[in-house]
């Protein structure tokens, strides 16, 4: 009788669990590695919103200054807050969504209201309620102008990371 070769006989078990450990190594070093990866993505979103208000609102600020102005004198005047809260909720409204709960709402404070925290944009014409815990949220501040309210002065746009914090800069569009 023939005995074959050792090369015939396949692994051995030493073999198999150095395998096993170098895989084992490989994955405690990697795994925390691919969950920052999903985390700072949902940061560049919220970045990504902020950029994307600033330069909507910075194409239209002048449009809605320009048509508070004209409505100023009429009895259905519009004040420049009121026309950018409107135009931001219907025609930028569909393309924005939060990058942490995937809300897409946008809640406009002007006439009032409570800010979950949870919204994908929040409009409002003053600073940020600090007692309420934002998650990915844009939040747009319309400061009018202090010689003529129907005019906006200069609008803040700040986003916010997923424990609640401010992050990145906050951007200031005037007309």
């Amino acid at each position: 009788m023939k005995r074959r070769k050792r090369k015939d006989d396949g692994f051995t078990l030493i073999e198999l669990m150095i395998v096993i450990a170098v895989i084992g190594i490989l994955a405690v070093v990697l795994v925390p590695r691919f969950a920052g990866v999903k985390t700072s993505a949902k940061l560049v979103g919220v970045t990504t919103n902020v950029h994307e208000l600033d330069v909507y609102i910075t194409s239209q600020i002048g449009n809605w200054n320009a048509q508070a102005a004209a409505s100023q004198g009429g009895g259905s005047a519009q004040n420049g807050d009121a026309l950018a809260a409107a135009a931001i909720s219907t025609n930028y409204g569909t393309t924005v969504t939060n990058p942490i709960n995937g809300s897409t709402t946008i809640l406009s404070l002007l006439s009032g209201g409570t800010d979950p925290g949870t919204d994908a944009v929040v409009i409002s014409d003053s600073a940020p309620d600090p007692s309420v815990t934002r998650t990915g949220e844009v939040f747009v501040t319309l400061n009018m102008d202090p010689t003529n309210q129907y005019l906006i002065d200069s609008v803040n746009i700040q986003g916010y990371d997923n424990s609640g914090s401010t992050y990145g800069s906050q951007v200031t569009v005037t007309p």
